[in-house]
């Protein structure tokens, strides 16, 4: 086995091509509100934060989904016994308190809205996943990782004011939401009625 056959089940299970939409999400937040050059470590702190935590929630989920992962994706990292389900684990807690301690570097508030994005993640990952409040708290994510973003550049310096950076993340979410309804397959009736109501919201939110 060369040395990328390793690598490569990492990459898998960390879902690598998708982080970097995530990292759009605070950094956006950042320019929304006005941060100038002077913020560059700030927006980088938060933008290993904003990694950290969405490759920690993936890692999170497969962990906790290995079961489920066993009958229905059997080629995913953890069931295919690639890698081992206890070093899913330690990876998604290493990640997870990297994120904070990045979060932490880039601010007090930033560290703030961090702990209730790491709340949402956890939650979702662990408790609401397969229940109908799932795609809620997935939009919540969101809109956290955009107010994160945000909440580098204080009121004092923005002329972006409290009420409408939570508007500009409630977008987010409320987009988000429209998405992973659209997205959720079930029963042939259940799945159209999705459809229409994630189209609906997707549509509204933009």
């Amino acid at each position: 086995q060369n040395g990328w056959d390793r690598v490569l089940p990492w990459l898998q299970l960390c879902r690598l091509p998708n982080v970097f939409t995530a990292v759009a999400d605070p950094l956006a937040g950042a320019l929304l509100v006005g941060a100038r050059p002077g913020y560059v470590f700030e927006i980088v702190m938060v933008i290993i934060a904003s990694a950290c935590l969405y490759t920690g929630g993936v890692v999170l989920n497969d962990w906790h989904d290995y079961r489920r992962d066993l009958a229905e994706r059997p080629g995913r990292p953890l069931p295919s016994g690639r890698i081992r389900r206890w070093h899913a684990l330690v990876l998604a807690c290493l990640l997870l308190a990297v994120g904070m301690v990045a979060a932490w570097c880039a601010g007090p508030t930033t560290l703030q809205v961090a702990v209730l994005l790491l709340i949402a993640i956890i939650t979702y990952d662990v408790l609401l996943k397969h229940l109908p409040l799932a795609p809620g708290v997935m939009g919540l994510c969101r809109g956290l990782n955009v107010l994160m973003g945000m909440s580098l550049v204080p009121l004092a310096d923005s002329s972006v004011s409290t009420g409408v950076r939570v508007f500009l993340a409630g977008v987010m979410a409320f987009y988000i939401l429209g998405v992973t309804l659209f997205a959720q397959r079930e029963a042939a009736l259940k799945q159209d009625v999705r459809i229409w109501i994630g189209s609906i919201i997707s549509t509204l939110s933009l």
